[in-house]
This record gives C-alpha cells, structure tokens and sequence, in this order.
C-alpha cells in the first residue's frame, strides 16, 4: 500500500560517541545523496552490503490477511453434503527480470532477523503458552527468513507482535495505535491481523486454526519488513507481497489438498468479479483497500498480479525496483526499470489473462486416493451438472487414481458399480465423493448415515472444500481434512487447466530458501 515516510532512522551504535556522529553523519549524507556514498565506498573498498542503505521506519496501517478476510466473507468456511445412498506454460519464480542497471546496489545478505521480533500479549489473558504457541510456529515455518528472503530486506530494530485474545484488547490495542474509534471497532469484526510500523496486532480469535495463524504472522511481518525498509509505493504491490508470504507460510502449516483447494476458492472470487464486471484496475491507494467498497477483496486481486510479476521477473526485480524508490526515482520510472513495462501496460495485459482464465472450458479431473485395509466398499461419484451417481470399488490398503469426465464417466473402468439416479436437481458446481462401506459407520458412538468429500468446481478448477458427515438422526457434521474413515483424497489434479492461473496458485520458490 501508498506509505509515507516519517524520516526518523533509528541506529543502535554500542561504540564511542565520535563513531556515532560519524555515523549519524554518514546516514544522514546517504539518505540525501546515495549516488555519493555508493561511490566513495566503492572507492575506499569498503563493502556496501553493510548498512547504508536501509530506509527510515514507516507509519502505516495495513488490512488482514487473506485467509481471515475470505472466513469474514464465508468463502473458506463453505460446506457441501451429498449422499448417494439417500437417493439411490511453466516459468521460473527465480528468473530475472529487467537487467538492472542501479549502480553499486549493495548485494543482500540475510541477517539474524529473528532476534529483534519481540511477541508479547496485551492483555494478562495472554498465556504463556499463547506466546510460546506463537514463537514455535514463527521458528517452525520459518516465517521470519521466509520474509526477509523473499523481499531481500533486513530490519534493524525490534518488531513487537501483540497478541490480543478477545474483540475488545485488540480495539484497545488498534486505538493504542492512532487508528479511530470507529475504524477500530470495525477491524475487530473483519480482520485478521493489523500493522502499523514495526507494531504488529494480531487477534488471536479471528486466528483459530495453525495454517490461518501461519498466514497472519507471514503476512503481517511482510509489511513491517517494508515499512522498515521503503517508502510510498502502491498498495497493490505491498498487499500482494503480503498475501503472497503469507499463503507460502500457509502451505507449509497445511495439508496439500488443503491448501489447495482453499487458494483456488480465493482465486475464483477474482474470475468472478472479472465475469460480472466488476473487476477494478489494481488498486495504488491504501484508503479503498480499507474502505471496503469493492465487490470483492481487493487484496487477492493483488495476490494473483504480484504471483505474475514473481513468475515472469522473479523476486530480484522487486529488490530492484524498491532500491529505485530509495534512490529517488519516481514509481513509474521504477516499476518501468525494473520489470521492463509500465504499471498500466502490466494492468492491461494481467486483467486480458484473467478473461482467457475465466473462459477455461469444461474438462475431466484426477482423484487419487489411499484406502485403509480396514475398509471395505465403494466410493461413488456426483459430477457436477449431473444426476448420475457412478463409482468403484477400492482395493483396500491400496492407493487407485481416477478420472472423472464432465458426464461423470470415470476411468480405469473397473471394479465399477451400478450407477444410481439421483432424485435431486443436478449441483452445477460441486463435485460429491460419497464414502459407501459394507460395515455401518459410527461416529463418537452414533450411527453415521452418510458421509463423503465435497469438491468446488469453477472456471475449470477442482478445490477441496471440506468433508462431512451426516449422523442419522439428520445432523451434519464438516472438517477441513481430506480423511474419513480410512479414506483419504491425496491428489486433486485437473487434466487440462489453465495453466497460466493454475500457476499463480503455487506457492513460489525463493532463491536460496531452505525448504520446510
């Protein structure tokens, strides 16, 4: 998002008081005249990788993170049920992009960033544990390296994550920071996490589950890092960078078929606006993102346009183009530079692709699937816009794959059994696994009556999005994982998407990041 620079270096010097005016100095002389510095270190041998070039420390708050935000729309949280039984073109994330041609940009070098993030709660219901749980998913997944990575950016003061259990301390905290009664009240009901500075508040209710948390912290350090380290840029960029980590960090805490189905339920949201005309050019200006006004989140729009620019310019042009803005050039003449194309020129050609995306036909899907030796049965298929059950019989303790067309025809052909009408108007966008065993399934001691897997179906895409159970006496139950009772979806592969969108959907490859 559009920041402003409030100008203040913070320097933490541990020598004599003449080495800190020297340096003082120095900083105050490079933030002015860069081109001078860069050369008189050259000159003097001197490396530049040592500390000349950080930026002044940033106000600016920023909105949730993408997976708080889709749950506050309901988007994550869809469930779908349906029983059988009741009815009878690759590009690398590390290519480079513009040859850059800034002058003696110094070359990065990760620091020990971890130990100047401080968590803390807010409030004295804040446990230990609460703080530790916190700690061990930063230290897990790798949160802080993976941000510092992918943006190429150090800090050099602390970063305070506050932790807050309940609506009311995390107002309290967003008030602690400036931001408006009426602002604040809202922020508690639809966001996952806010930042201003090196302040991070992040509301531990709105962050119930592993992955969601992983995402939050990833994504809420992405915008310290840059508020540590640029100054004003687009908020497009600053909050697909932010969703971007933070869905990488999400793929690391989550189950694959998990995660993805759930990006590819964020992804559809922003075909959907581009099919209803109501697809809005990326947005450079902070103040609309929080205002809330659009049709859709705004943020995942930047999500998948900075998953383009990763894919085509990879991670170093952002490091050009933000070294640019330090050095004074104007954003237009960074962004230009650095990714070879001007903002608007980018725009135009990301929204076409996002037509063609939208307009991906009809086409067969892959399950693969690992029974138990426990389980005895069949697995029975609802393809969507179809009123025809069909389905096989698994060899148990084996793992089978199998494709589904759009008439709901499956291959291999065999084991297969009789297939079963159903009695209920065909579901245009849902793809139903029904769980049939030989033996009456139980869960927590009552009678199951039926049970399956429910699968989104848009734009040419299969997302998992939850599993269920239907107890007998009418009740159902939905969990997020891809398991029931010895049955589990290891794959969910489309036979001929998109390739293009499917990719932005990936998390990327950070040069030189260890993997999780």
């Amino acid at each position: 998002m559009g920041k402003r620079t409030d100008r203040a270096f913070h320097l933490t010097v541990a020598a004599l008081a003449l080495t800190l005016s020297v340096v003082s100095v120095g900083t105050m002389v490079y933030q002015r005249h860069p081109e001078w510095m860069n050369t008189w270190l050259k000159q003097s041998g001197l490396p530049l990788q040592q500390g000349l070039n950080k930026s002044p420390a940033v106000n600016h708050p920023n909105r949730a993170n993408v997976a708080n935000t889709a749950n506050a729309t309901g988007t994550h949280s869809a469930t779908a049920s349906k029983s059988a039984n009741h009815t009878g073109n690759t590009t690398s994330a590390g290519k480079s992009g513009a040859s850059s041609d800034v002058a003696y940009k110094p070359a990065y070098k990760m620091a020990n960033n971890s130990i100047l993030i401080q968590v803390e709660g807010v409030a004295s219901d804040v446990s230990g544990a609460d703080v530790a749980n916190v700690n061990n998913i930063l230290s897990k997944y790798g949160i802080v390296n993976l941000v510092s990575q992918s943006l190429q950016m150090n800090v050099y003061q602390e970063i305070h994550i506050e932790l807050a259990k309940t609506p009311a301390d995390y107002q309290k905290a967003l008030s602690g920071l400036g931001v408006s009664t009426s602002d604040a009240k809202q922020f508690t009901l639809d966001t996952g996490g806010f930042t201003q500075g090196e302040t991070i508040v992040i509301p531990l209710y709105q962050n119930k589950t592993t992955p969601d948390l992983t995402n939050t912290l990833c994504h809420e350090l992405t915008h310290a890092f840059l508020n540590a380290n640029v100054g004003n840029f687009p908020s497009w960029m600053n909050e697909g960078l932010a969703v971007t980590n933070g869905m990488n960090a999400q793929s690391r805490a989550e189950n694959g078929v998990e995660y993805q189905g759930y990006a590819r339920q964020m992804a559809e949201s922003i075909l959907d606006a581009q099919k209803n005309g109501t697809l809005e050019p990326l947005v450079s200006n902070e103040a609309k993102v929080l205002a809330g006004t659009a049709s859709y989140d705004l943020e995942l729009q930047d999500w998948l346009a900075v998953r383009d620019l990763i894919a085509t310019k990879g991670y170093n042009a952002f490091s050009d183009y933000f070294y640019r803005l330090n050095l004074g050039e104007s954003e237009a003449q960074a962004f230009q530079s650095s990714f070879g194309t001007s903002e608007s020129a980018f725009n135009a050609t990301f929204t076409n692709l996002l037509k063609v995306a939208a307009n991906t036909p009809n086409d067969p899907v892959a399950l693969t699937f690992s029974v138990q030796s426990g389980f005895h049965g069949a697995l029975r298929f609802l393809q969507h816009s179809n009123t025809i059950w069909t389905g096989f019989r698994p060899q148990p303790g084996q793992t089978s794959t199998i494709t589904i067309a759009a008439n709901g025809s499956i291959k291999p052909a065999q084991n297969l059994t009789a297939p079963i009408q159903d009695s209920n108007p065909a579901d245009a966008t849902t793809l139903y696994v029904n769980i049939d065993s030989n033996t009456p399934l139980t869960y927590h001691g009552q009678k199951v009556s039926n049970a399956g897997f429910a699968i989104d179906y848009h734009y040419g895409m299969y997302a998992f999005v939850n599993s269920w159970i239907t107890l007998s006496g009418g009740k159902s139950l939905y969990f997020h994982s891809p398991s029931l009772f010895g049955v589990t979806i290891d794959k969910i592969q489309e036979t001929a998407p998109n390739q293009w969108f499917v990719q932005l959907m990936q998390p990327p490859t950070i040069p030189g990041a260890a993997k999780s």
